[in-house]
């Protein structure tokens, strides 16, 4: 899917920096508005940007599978830059999500890429590794239960 199709909406980029959501009346709207600053438009060319930019990490083609974790991405890397763009004194001062947002970037890109990769591969995701998910594996006992001494 290209990246038009992993574009983030404006409440999925609300949900990383709601407090950003405030009306000009002070009130918390829960996500971009007409009446927020920065607008739903302002946010949504962000959200192109971000998503045309991850588009160069990705591809322009990922599988369908991969969707929501682009998308989730992409929502970051575009609250990020409404941050550096619309409040560069409270990032500069500290008083910005804005490093919490790059180092969850940081994180979840790398598994990003290793997902489109295994699944562009044909392998499942995080087969070349763990990819950040939860593995369970469980020692065998042919003889009944691991470690559980049962009396019936």
């Amino acid at each position: 899917m290209p990246a038009s199709d992993y574009t983030p909406t404006v409440a999925e980029v609300a949900r990383h920096i709601r407090a950003r959501t405030r009306t000009s009346l002070g009130v918390l709207a829960g996500t971009f508005n007409t009446t927020t600053n920065p607008t739903d438009t302002q946010v949504d060319e962000h959200a192109a940007e971000a998503a045309r930019e991850l588009e160069r990490h990705i591809g322009s083609e990922i599988d369908a599978t991969l969707f929501e974790h682009a998308t989730d991405v992409a929502a970051m890397m575009a609250a990020a830059q409404i941050e550096l763009s619309y409040f560069p004194e409270a990032v500069r001062s500290g008083k910005s999500v804005y490093d919490q947002l790059v180092a969850m970037i940081a994180e979840k890109l790398p598994l990003l890429k290793s997902s489109v990769n295994d699944v562009a591969a044909g392998e499942t995701m995080g087969s070349a590794d763990d990819g950040g998910h939860v593995q369970y594996f469980f020692e065998s006992d042919e003889g009944g239960l691991v470690d559980w001494q049962t009396q019936w």
